[in-house]
């Protein structure tokens, strides 16, 4: 069996660990080593980033607890790196598997899917999100932000496939409208008038790419898999970032990351929106998250594993362990014929004749795959065990 399959098979647990919550399960104490947002209603763990704010605020508050909160977080997640280093990236991050099964709605994508199974789930994702209000409950919640992501997938698919300027510009003015429309008359219907409109948005985004992706992002540009990890700077952003959180934390006392993180309102505010949306207090704020979560799909779609190799600060805290972990993935260079297979199939754009424990890769395992030659193998304290 190849790699790809234990990998989707492990994505699609670690995505029922992470909402285990909606069966019943209390809070665990325990830390991811991955981006869901604890605040989601059937999380029963907590996110990295949630402690390290918190912590940080601690600091001018009780430092004691601050600083014991601060080792817990690393310890945690420097004993899963020293095992298995930024793996969690590739292997079980819910945001990593909608960015990688994202690939497959994508014109150049091996797996051609046909266009009635498309317009199937166009529809079905609809339903999903109505069911969200016909049977509002929590686990309809996820029912329904899962529509959300099935319907923006199968829409851009679908015009990618069809491929006509007329019906691309028809659809971008059609959500527009709608988004009107919702301004007009579901603005005096609280929760409703949210998840409407962000509905809407997130169409109006894909659509709106689809009709300039050709004209302007068909070019050769720094945001498009031309380039070795490495000699695009851009993933330098998530380590900014990471650096700002526990400095704008301490300074002004607030969790800003949280306020505007668009994955934690994909995974915790909208679900929660979906089957509350008569009960929910919503912010301001939540607006601007709406705005990132719709940017979030332009990225997944521009370029493979966008969010997790130039966003993700959870990405840039796991990225060290790489460098001390016991698995890693062995190059062989007496076995390599040069072939490039190994780097055009990698989401993270590693140079694999150069990699030696690379803080870039997540071990996903696809370069293992598409090497026919035995240079590539993924190891264990130096042990192969693919």
């Amino acid at each position: 069996m190849r790699i790809r399959s234990y990998r989707l098979l492990s994505q699609v647990i670690f995505l029922f660990i992470s909402i285990i919550g909606i069966a019943g399960v209390a809070k665990t104490g325990l830390i991811l080593p991955y981006f869901f947002c604890n605040a989601s209603p059937g999380a029963v763990c907590f996110c990295p980033l949630w402690v390290l704010e918190h912590s940080s605020i601690l600091m001018r508050i009780d430092l004691k607890t601050a600083l014991a909160m601060v080792f817990f977080l690393f310890g945690s997640l420097g004993l899963v790196g020293l095992l298995v280093g930024r793996s969690a990236c590739g292997w079980a991050c819910p945001i990593g598997f909608i960015q990688d099964i994202s690939k497959h709605f994508k014109g150049k994508s091996k797996l051609k899917i046909p266009l009635n199974v498309l317009f199937g789930a166009l529809i079905t994702g609809f339903l999903m999100v109505l069911s969200a209000f016909w049977f509002p409950s929590m686990a309809t919640g996820y029912i329904g932000t899962a529509g959300i992501v099935v319907a923006a997938l199968a829409l851009f698919a679908i015009l990618t496939k069809l491929d006509i300027l007329f019906v691309n510009l028809t659809v971008t003015i059609i959500s527009m409208i709608s988004i009107v429309s919702i301004y007009l008359y579901l603005w005096d219907e609280p929760g409703v008038r949210e998840i409407w409109f962000f509905f809407a948005l997130v169409l109006l985004f894909v659509s709106t790419l689809t009709v300039i992706q050709k004209p302007i992002l068909s070019k050769q540009t720094v945001v498009r898999d031309t380039k070795y990890y490495h000699q695009n700077r851009l993933y330098l952003i998530k380590y900014f970032i990471l650096i700002l959180i526990p400095i704008t934390s301490f300074i002004f006392m607030d969790k800003w990351f949280t306020n505007i993180d668009p994955i934690g309102a994909l995974s915790a505010g909208v679900p929660v929106l979906m089957y509350e949306s008569d009960k929910w207090n919503v912010s301001d704020l939540l607006w601007l998250k709406f705005f990132l979560i719709a940017l979030f799909f332009w990225l997944i779609f521009i370029t493979n594993r966008g969010f997790c190799r130039f966003i993700c600060p959870i990405g840039a805290m796991m990225s060290p362990t790489n460098k001390i972990s016991l698995q890693d993935i062995k190059y062989i260079p007496e076995n390599c014929t040069k072939c490039m297979k190994c780097i055009k199939s990698g989401p993270m754009r590693i140079n694999i004749f150069e990699m030696h424990h690379d803080m870039e890769c997540i071990r996903c395992g696809r370069c293992v795959d598409a090497c026919k030659d035995g240079a590539l193998s993924m190891v264990l304290l130096n042990k192969t065990i693919k």
